[in-house]
Parts: structure tokens; sequence; C-alpha cells
């Protein structure tokens, strides 16, 4: 593979995870990364965004690299809220995994602030939350050239002002409906803090590690680093337990 420096740049800036984003369609480059990571001391999300419906491919993956010395966890549905996935998808897949593997926990992404909140996390142990609030228009779509209500439009953050506290009151909002459903000492709350912007959608990488996948034209600009630590900072202070941010490398 090549530019596989990028990952002992990562080590040397201090980040402990690697989140490579499927298709993992090259299996020689994709072990060569894998092995990298081990040699460094890099943890591995495994991520199944593309296939986790498929119960028989996900049964190959789990067998394939659930012996990962460096596996720190599965991904399961992302953005399932936002793709309107079917509710039981998430929670089939969660106990196909618990059945063969059990040792990693599964993670799963929502978009949305308040779409099938409960459906889809009865499918994880740990649920992220990604409002991007910086740079968006939250009254108007850029993208979609429509108004943006608490019921009607997608201008890039659910529900939205464009403003720090956006992320204060989704992490919140999670953890408070995680408690209600009685789920506070079994499953918890991530964050994916904001480091895209303005751009274009990237669909291929030389290395094709990514924290996320991100269609940018929703946002006019990329937060700046202090913006992107005040983010990080937000989301623990107020009760994030874990933190994957979103880039492209």
């Amino acid at each position: 593979a090549k530019n596989l420096s990028l990952l002992d740049q990562l080590k040397a800036d201090g980040f402990n995870t690697i989140h490579p984003i499927p298709p993992y369609d090259n299996a020689t480059i994709f072990q060569q990364i894998l092995d990298k990571t081990v040699e460094l001391g890099l943890y591995i999300i495994y991520d199944m965004r593309t296939n986790y419906q498929n119960l028989t491919t996900v049964a190959q993956q789990v067998n394939a690299y659930s012996s990962l010395p460096n596996l720190l966890l599965w991904e399961t549905a992302h953005e399932p809220d936002g793709n309107s996935d079917p509710f039981s998808a998430a929670r089939d897949t969660y106990d196909l995994i618990y059945q063969m593997d059990g040792y990693h926990p599964v993670s799963i992404v929502l978009n949305c602030e308040d779409y099938n909140f409960t459906p889809y996390v009865e499918g994880a142990d740990i649920v992220l939350e990604d409002a991007y609030p910086i740079g968006i228009n939250a009254t108007y779509s850029p993208v979609w050239h429509t108004e943006c209500t608490p019921d009607f439009g997608h201008c890039g953050c659910d529900n939205c002002k464009g403003f720090l506290y956006d992320i204060t009151a989704r992490i919140q909002t999670y953890k408070n409906r995680l408690e209600i459903l009685g789920f506070d000492r079994t499953k918890t709350v991530w964050t994916t803090p904001q480091a895209v912007g303005s751009g274009a959608y990237v669909t291929s990488h030389p290395l094709p590690i990514m924290l996320t996948n991100c269609l940018c034209s929703y946002w006019s600009i990329t937060p700046t680093g202090q913006q992107w630590a005040a983010m990080s900072m937000t989301s623990l202070n107020h009760g994030a337990t874990g933190m994957i941010h979103s880039n492209l490398l």
C-alpha cells in the first residue's frame, strides 16, 4: 500500500484508533493497513456499514476479523435513521455478532436528533452522534434547495442552530433517552466532532482510511483547529465517553 507513513504520523500525533471506511475492495492493501496498525499499537474499528444487513456477509467478516489483536469494536449501521433502514436490522446484526464473538462491543452512528431512536439503539453498545454544526445554513439546504424546519428538510445537522450548543444538546438528549429506556448502564454515547467542511464529496483515496465518509457541501467552511478542539472538549465535558474524529487522511 502507498502512504502507510500516514499511520506513523497519526500515531505520532497522539491518535490511538483507526477507522477504515468500506468497501475494502483491495484485500492485499487492507491487510497491509491492518498489519501496520498492529505494529504501531493502533486500535481498529471494523466497519460493516455497506453490508451489515446481509447476515451471511456479516458472519464471514466476524469469522475473518474477530481474532485481530487490535480490534476495538464493530460498527454496523451508519446513520440508519437518516437512511430509513429497517428498524430490526441493527438488532439482528447485533445479536448475530454476539453469538459469534461476544468480546467486542458494537457501535452505530445516528444522524437524526429524534427519528426512531429506540429501535436503532437496541442494536448497539455504543451510540455515536454526528451533529456537525460548523458552517451550516440552519434554515435552508444548499444541497436540496429547500427550507429546513423541525419537520422538514436536511441542512447537514438535524435540528441544529449552527453553534457548539448543538453538540451539547445532542449528547445530553441521547444520554437522557438511554437512561429513560433503561440502557444507561449497558449503552454509552460517543461523539464524532466535525473535522470536515467545505469541499467535494470524496469517494476514493490512495489510502482508503477515513474516520467517516461525508458529503461536505452542506458546510460552507471547515472548522478551525480551535473549533475542533472546542467541539472535542465540549463533547467530553457533557458526557461522551469516546470520540472518533471525522476527516480524510
